[in-house]
C-alpha cells in the first residue's frame, strides 16, 4: 500500500547523492516485551511499500546548494526531493516515484538511488529526475528498497 501525495517542487536534480549525517532513530519496545519496532525520526511523513525499516519526507533541496543552483531550476522538468532515514545498514537505498493522471492512473514512473552506502541511523536524499514537464501534477512515491 502506497502514500499517495501531491506536491509541486520544481527543479531538477542528481539521483546519485551520498548520505548525509546520522538522525535519532530509537527503537520502541512492544507489548510483547521480546521484540523492538522501529519509531522514525520526528518530522518524517510516514512510510510506503518496501523496506519498513525506512521511512520519508519531502524536502526542497537536494543538500547541495550549488548543485542545486545549477539544475535545479525552472529551465528543466521538476525533480523530487525524498529525505530517506533508515534503520538497517544499506549498501544502497532505491526508490520508485509514479506520476498519476487525473484519473488515479500511474502514467510514468522515475527511479532514483543513492550512490554512496548508508549506515544504520543515517538519512540520505533521493533526487528523482522527471524527464518531462507532465510531472508538475500529481506524484505518489511507490516503494522504498535498502539493497543490503
Amino acid at each position: 500500500m502506497g502514500l499517495s501525495i501531491s506536491i509541486g517542487l520544481t527543479g531538477c536534480g542528481n539521483s546519485n547523492l551520498s548520505s548525509d549525517s546520522p538522525s535519532n532513530l530509537s527503537p520502541s519496545a512492544s507489548s510483547a516485551g521480546s521484540t523492538t519496532s522501529w519509531v522514525p525520526p520526528a518530522g518524517f511523513d510516514g512510510t510506503v511499500q518496501g523496506d519498513p525499516n525506512m521511512a520519508w519526507k519531502i524536502t526542497n533541496t537536494s543538500g547541495d546548494s550549488s548543485y542545486d543552483s545549477q539544475w535545479c531550476n525552472s529551465h528543466f522538468p521538476p525533480c523530487y526531493f525524498y529525505r530517506v532515514a533508515v534503520n538497517e545498514d544499506c549498501s544502497s537505498v532505491s526508490g520508485t516515484l509514479q506520476l498519476i493522471n487525473s484519473l488515479g492512473e500511474v502514467e510514468d514512473t522515475v527511479q532514483a538511488s543513492s550512490a554512496a552506502a548508508v549506515p544504520k541511523g543515517a538519512t540520505t536524499t533521493l533526487v528523482f529526475e522527471a524527464n518531462s514537464y507532465a510531472w508538475k501534477r500529481n506524484v505518489k512515491l511507490a516503494n522504498l528498497n535498502c539493497i543490503p
